[in-house]
């Protein structure tokens, strides 16, 4: 399995340097390949980051809201887009 460099939040809301595996992109999402990221001074304390969609408590987030980058792979039925493409964003 491919492994992905990362820094996430400790419990204590300190960032630490981690190893993930890459993700797969399921229906309707974009795997990107992250050059630049901006996280905010108080980004750790958003409820987004501190909680996933449905509302159970999160911990070892990995911050940067804001991203750029290129698109590494495309989940079903993702159009308009392509691997190698260019992108930035804002994600949840």
């Amino acid at each position: 399995m491919a492994e992905m460099k990362a820094m996430e939040f400790t419990d204590e809301l300190n960032l630490q340097p981690v190893t993930r595996p890459v993700p797969q992109p399921k229906a309707g999402e974009i795997l990107i390949q992250v050059s630049a990221v901006g996280v905010t001074p108080t980004e750790k304390l958003w409820y987004t980051t501190t909680h996933y969609a449905d509302g159970t408590a999160r911990s070892r987030a990995i911050p940067g809201h804001e991203f750029s980058g290129i698109i590494a792979g495309l989940g079903p039925g993702v159009s308009g887009y392509r691997p190698g493409d260019a992108v930035f964003g804002l994600n949840d």
